[in-house]
C-alpha cells in the first residue's frame, strides 16, 4: 500500500506528512473551481523542493490542454501528474513523451455504470487510476 497526502499548502505540513509515513505529497494547482487547498505553482515547487528524494511530488490539476499540463509539471518540478479534469486519454502518450520520467495518474469520476469502462480505458494508458467522487460545482 502507498499513501498520498493531498491538498498540502505548506512546507511544514508536507514534512509532517512524510514524517508520518506518506509516500507522496500532492498539491492542487490550476483548479477549475475555488478550493481552500488550492495553491500557485511557485508554492507547489517550494513544497516539492523540501521533500526527501524518494517521496513522490504529485501535481493535481484540472487542466486539460497538453501544453498547460507540461508547463505546470515543469514549473512545479512534480514527479507525478494527477489529471483530475477531462484530459483526453489520447493525449497521455504525448504527455509521456514530453515528460518521460513522470508518472501519470488519471482520475476517473465515479458517476454511474460507465465508470468501470472509463477506468479500464484509463488504465491502458496511465500508470495508475484514481477513482474519485464528483460533487456539484466541483470536479
Amino acid at each position: 500500500m502507498r499513501v498520498k497526502i493531498c491538498g498540502v499548502r505548506r512546507v511544514d505540513d508536507a514534512l509532517a506528512a512524510v514524517a508520518a509515513g506518506s509516500d507522496a505529497v500532492g498539491c492542487l494547482v490550476a483548479l477549475d473551481h475555488a478550493a481552500p487547498d488550492r495553491i500557485e505553482a511557485a508554492s507547489a515547487r517550494a513544497i516539492f523542493a523540501s521533500l526527501p528524494p524518494l517521496v513522490a511530488r504529485v501535481l493535481v490539476t484540472h487542466r486539460t490542454a497538453l501544453p498547460d499540463v507540461i508547463a505546470l509539471m515543469r514549473e512545479t518540478a512534480a514527479t507525478v501528474a494527477q489529471l483530475q479534469g477531462d484530459f483526453p486519454l489520447v493525449a497521455i502518450s504525448a504527455l509521456r513523451e514530453a515528460l518521460p520520467h513522470a508518472s501519470i495518474v488519471k482520475c476517473v469520476h465515479v458517476t454511474g455504470e460507465g465508470t468501470v469502462t472509463a477506468a479500464l480505458a484509463a488504465a491502458r494508458v496511465a500508470d495508475a487510476i484514481l477513482l474519485d467522487t464528483k460533487t456539484r460545482g466541483r470536479i
